[in-house]
């Protein structure tokens, strides 16, 4: 019996899905325009157990001219995401005695009665009890949903032949917020009769703007 392996234990087979679609269209002219919006989702399921990526986009590109002076334009792009990540160690040396690359064999993921095993037999002076890593990626939870708004805008005028005036203003808002929760039932709670969860959660906002301002001069010289 080669025993438990673990690192089967705790990865899978992790599908990808991403589906588009996109509208284009416009009319020419001193007052014509252009657009080009598109939609895309995209759902990355990750190696380890309960892991995943998901990315909702949306896409605008719009031109107009006000006359044969005169134009206008934005570059607009909208994202939600929703990334579940996972809270397991990977195999740092400073915690080698929950990394599931280190785990023993002679562990199993369940005791004979369905209950999540908790003892480490290579833990210090004998053995010692933890949370196994299949416990806690069915059971812990730490999510980061995140908006992200990206966007460019500019006007260009043309005040002499060839002398045009351009400005530009770019904004990006990115608003992000990370959950993470420990239930009360985890098995080493159980064991040590701490029946306490534990959450945490942080928020993140960011926005920036810039704007650009720029003459330009074209001539052509020649016959």
């Amino acid at each position: 019996d080669k025993g438990n392996i673990w690192i089967d234990d705790v990865t899978r087979n992790s599908p990808f899905s991403s589906y588009g679609m996109s509208i284009s269209g416009g009319e020419g002219g001193d007052h014509g325009y252009s657009y080009y919006l598109s939609g895309n989702y995209l759902n990355q399921q990750g190696i380890i157990l309960n892991t995943s990526f998901q990315r909702y986009q949306g896409r605008l590109n719009f031109t107009k001219k006000f006359s044969s002076k005169a134009d206008f334009g934005v570059t607009l792009n909208v994202t939600h995401s929703n990334t579940s990540a996972a809270s397991i160690n990977f195999g740092a040396n400073s915690s080698w005695l929950t990394s599931y690359v280190f785990l023993p064999p002679t562990m199993p993921v369940h005791k004979p009665d369905g209950t999540y095993a908790t003892f480490n037999p290579d833990w210090y002076l004998g053995g010692g009890n933890i949370d196994n890593p299949v416990a806690i990626l069915e059971k812990e939870t730490n999510v980061t949903p995140a908006n992200n708004v990206l966007g460019n805008f500019y006007l260009q005028y043309e005040l002499l032949p060839g002398l045009k005036l351009k400005s530009t203003l770019g904004v990006n808002f990115i608003h992000q917020r990370n959950s993470w929760y420990v239930p009360s039932d985890m098995p080493t709670k159980i064991l040590n009769n701490q029946m306490t969860g534990n959450t945490s959660s942080k928020q993140t906002n960011t926005s920036s703007l810039i704007n650009e301002n720029t003459i330009s001069y074209s001539k052509n010289i020649g016959p």
